[in-house]
């Protein structure tokens, strides 16, 4: 009809991707996500946008997403997570009066009932060789793990007061703070592990 869209979306058609991404991030953290995530959805979608040649909101197509991901060789779970985030970011984008529609509404998911998943815990032997190869200030936390279940990031935000070392049953506090549920959790330790 020859309308022009409102000012704020022809304004974010002028800026690049990167600005609208770094002030997506800004926001998700005011709103309390993780820096963790944060890193995750950044790191994803600058490299989603790098892949496409997407430099501007005008260059963002579905085609070009559908095109990358036939080609891009990564598993279904990754390919998933990664139109999520990209939906994510246009969804805001679309909320926030800077664009007029999401270009990757419409891109379905990959079947990932289909892809086989092969991860499995490690043997006793594989666990003991791995131990015995790992230097002296890596085979400590490599123990805790393998002993624990814990993960990366609970390992990371661990403090020297959430391990009750000298209690008659050893133990290690893991407060909600830090756990991917939310709920406390108290882990019993061996005395090998302790040791």
């Amino acid at each position: 009809q020859g309308l022009l869209p409102p000012s704020s979306v022809r304004e974010a058609a002028q800026r690049t991707l990167g600005e609208l991404l770094g002030e997506y991030l800004q926001d998700l953290r005011a709103r309390g996500r993780a820096q963790t995530t944060l890193d995750k959805y950044e790191s994803n979608l600058r490299t989603l946008f790098a892949a496409c040649g997407w430099q501007k909101l005008r260059s963002v197509t579905a085609r070009d997403f559908t095109r990358w991901r036939s080609s891009c060789g990564l598993a279904p779970k990754s390919l998933n997570d990664t139109l999520a985030n990209a939906r994510g970011f246009f969804t805001w984008l679309r909320r926030q009066g800077l664009a007029t529609e999401n270009p990757l509404e419409c891109v379905g998911r990959v079947d990932s009932r289909l892809t086989p998943r092969f991860r499995r815990a490690l043997s006793t032997d594989e666990q003991a060789r791995l131990l015995r190869a790992a230097p002296p200030f890596r085979r400590v936390i490599y123990l805790l793990i393998l002993e624990t279940g814990m993960r990366r990031n609970e390992l990371q935000l661990l403090k020297v007061g959430d391990l009750a070392l000298d209690a008659p049953a050893p133990f290690v506090r893991l407060p909600a703070s830090i756990t991917k549920n939310r709920k406390p959790a108290v882990m019993r330790l061996r005395p090998h592990v302790v040791a």
